[in-house]
């Protein structure tokens, strides 16, 4: 069982969505405009219904494991989002919504 801790997020009046097609130029370019803190853009389908969420954190773990990115060398987010395939869509990076009852 998830504890509050697991899935504590900051709350935002007015949460950046997607919908689960858009692209990863769309992902992209909404991580960098979001909120600094959070850092979190939620992904819905087309009756607007939550399917996700996905963070920059999660996006950049996602990107370094599947280019096999290790070492000392530091990348900025820019470069990081060069080796993403450009047809991946948000649907195939989101994470399931986590909630708390």
């Amino acid at each position: 069982m998830p504890k509050v801790s697991d899935i504590f997020m900051n709350i935002t009046t007015k949460p950046t969505i997607i919908d689960e097609d858009d692209g990863i130029n769309v992902i992209h370019r909404m991580l960098l405009e979001t909120d600094p803190i959070s850092r979190c853009i939620y992904v819905v389908d087309k009756q607007l219904k939550l399917i996700g969420k996905i963070t920059l954190q999660d996006l950049l773990k996602i990107v370094a494991v599947k280019r096999g990115i290790t070492g000392n060398r530091h990348f900025s987010v820019r470069e990081l989002f060069e080796y993403v395939s450009k047809d991946i869509k948000a649907k195939n990076i989101t994470v399931p919504p986590c909630s708390a009852s």
